[in-house]
């Protein structure tokens, strides 16, 4: 597991989507610099805030990202709304089990949602920006 860093090649051309997508980065770094130096007590609250954070983050961003599609008459939408869902479905059912003490946010799990920020954003989100143009 490493830092993520912007790259303007996943530009979506839209600067407020842009915005939002480094935001992700930086959300995904926060949890990654916390789960290399932070102590253990400390590391268990940064978790759950981040997991959060993302959650929220999610929301809203997922939210501008499927009206911008909407605006622009995207053909796509209807699966890219699958897509934000099944994140957001495995966010929640992570901070359910991490509330619960069933799950610890360890390097697969961060893993996996730099994975899915990245590849969505580079797969999915350049889908979109190419039809709009």
């Amino acid at each position: 597991m490493s830092k993520m860093y912007w790259d303007a090649a996943i530009s979506v051309r839209n600067d407020r989507l842009d915005d939002q997508h480094k935001t992700w980065f930086g959300l995904l770094n926060k949890l990654h610099d916390s789960m290399l130096h932070d102590e253990p007590d400390d590391l268990v609250h940064t978790k759950i805030e981040c997991l959060r954070a993302m959650l929220d983050y999610a929301r809203g961003h997922f939210a501008a990202e499927e009206a911008y599609m909407r605006e622009h008459g995207y053909a796509g939408l209807a699966e890219h709304i699958k897509l934000h869902q099944r994140f957001v479905d495995y966010a929640l059912s992570l901070e359910k089990d991490l509330q619960a003490g069933r799950v610890i946010l360890g390097s697969s799990v961060i893993g996996f949602m730099q994975e899915w920020v990245a590849d969505h954003i580079a797969s999915e989100d350049l889908k979109y920006a190419a039809f709009i143009g």
